[in-house]
């Protein structure tokens, strides 16, 4: 959360990250290279503020000025906040929640990113359509996808929930992350990997007695099934014995595990 500070420095404020919360080295390192891009000049500088647009009543335009210090200032500060609450490996901007196994993700508002990245509003000194400003721009670039979501009400209309808000491989790109993104997607697929042979260890084994053979009388009619016993349940399957095995010997073996 920004530090807030009195009179006109509020025009800009740099995003100072909360002592209390340690990122990974490729999100540190990116972080970085985002608070470069203030003095005005790099590559991240060109990609995320030369070729910002300017909104007017026709929609987004070519810029044909440069952008001011304080907008380069709050641009690079929401953008290090999106870049902290995201998850690497999917851009996700929100937060898991639940017990393993039924972890679910919640999805962050502006409202709350907005926070993160300039602290509390000021009256006549900041406000939230700054974040709301900003945000548009980053869309525009390509930097954020945002799917609206809409769900009816009980009066028959629609009302809107928080948005599903990801950064892009775009976005990573122009941080030099895009290494570290895919390490990150293949460690979570080896993750749901070893949960599933934890999984397929705890199913019980059961021995193969052979397959059934036709016996005479009602066991031989239909092809050989046999006739399920009167008034009581039918028979178990019969299951491999080695079924099992082999499918966790290939999920490790997919896996890289002995």
């Amino acid at each position: 959360m920004a530090t807030v500070v009195a009179g006109s420095e509020l025009r800009a404020l740099p995003w100072a990250r909360p002592k209390h919360r340690k990122y990974i080295e490729p999100i540190e390192g990116a972080i970085v290279r985002l608070e470069s891009a203030v003095r005005g000049n790099g590559a991240i500088f060109q990609a995320l503020c030369a070729d910002a647009p300017i909104f007017d009543r026709d929609g987004p335009q070519v810029r044909s000025r440069r952008m001011r210090s304080d907008g380069r200032r709050n641009l690079i500060t929401l953008a290090q906040a999106l870049l902290a609450a995201a998850d690497l490996s999917t851009g996700y901007l929100g937060s898991p929640s639940g017990e393993p196994g039924q972890r679910r993700w919640d999805r962050h508002a502006w409202g709350r990113l907005d926070h993160r990245a300039f602290g509390k509003e000021v009256r006549c000194e900041r406000s939230f359509r700054r974040t709301q400003r900003h945000a548009r721009t980053l869309a525009a670039l390509g930097f954020v996808s945002v799917v609206e979501i809409k769900v009816p009400t009980e009066q028959g209309g629609w009302r809107s929930v928080v948005a599903i808000k990801r950064l892009t491989e775009k976005f990573y790109a122009a941080l030099g992350l895009t290494a570290a993104v895919k390490r990150a997607r293949k460690e979570k697929d080896r993750a749901k990997g070893r949960a599933l042979v934890a999984q397929l260890s705890q199913l019980p084994r059961r021995k193969h007695d052979g397959a059934r053979t036709p016996s005479s009388g009602s066991a031989a009619v239909g092809g050989g099934v046999p006739s399920p016993v009167a008034n009581g349940p039918p028979p178990d399957p019969v299951v491999p014995a080695d079924s099992v095995g082999d499918s966790i010997a290939k999920a490790r073996a997919a896996l890289g595990i002995r």
